[in-house]
């Protein structure tokens, strides 16, 4: 009896893994007769963004903007909002800066707004977020997520947001008593 149901058992798991990939291979296979995108295309597949380095059979690899290279199953990039980020569109950037001690969060947060609506990068039809974090070995940080213009402005917008954040909270910082 325990021998039948460790057989069933098995047979289930491999029906349900070949299921897998034969949906993988068809979803391949058809993107070959009409595809979505190609190689060298930039993707955002339901918050994972990056360039189309390679589609094989059952995933595509994308290179992220730090990166990173991440595989996509074939059948979640089908299966979910995928979005093709032409060359030239806004390019998402993110900035954790480490605050100072004593640093009120509330001060900081707005420096850091204004640090990043104000700079001559920003795609200012994007959304902008802002976030308290704890940086490991830092202690309290902001994150910033926020979009360039254009891929190529990308480290100059990171620049000028931690310029402005620090130059923002240099100005607003309590003067020190003269002793």
């Amino acid at each position: 009896m325990i021998y039948a149901i460790l057989v069933a058992t098995a047979v289930l798991l491999l029906v349900g893994l070949a299921g897998d990939i034969l949906r993988q291979l068809a979803i391949r296979l058809a993107w070959a007769l009409a595809p979505l995108f190609q190689v060298g295309d930039r993707l955002d597949i339901e918050g994972t963004a990056g360039q189309v380095e390679a589609l094989g059979w059952t995933h595509l690899r994308l290179r992220t903007e730090d990166g990173h290279h991440v595989l996509v199953p074939n059948s979640r990039a089908l299966h979910s909002s995928l979005i093709r980020v032409p060359p030239g569109s806004p390019h998402l950037v993110e900035v954790l800066v480490p605050l100072p001690a004593g640093i009120e969060f509330g001060r900081a947060w707005e420096t850091a707004r204004e640090a990043v609506v104000t700079s001559p990068y920003v795609a200012s039809d994007r959304p902008i977020h802002l976030s308290s974090v704890l940086a490991p070995g830092q202690g309290p940080a902001l994150r910033v997520r926020a979009s360039a213009v254009d891929q190529a402005f990308g480290d100059a917008f990171c620049e000028s947001i931690v310029r402005g954040l620090e130059e923002g909270l240099r100005k607003s910082a309590p003067a020190s008593p003269a002793g």
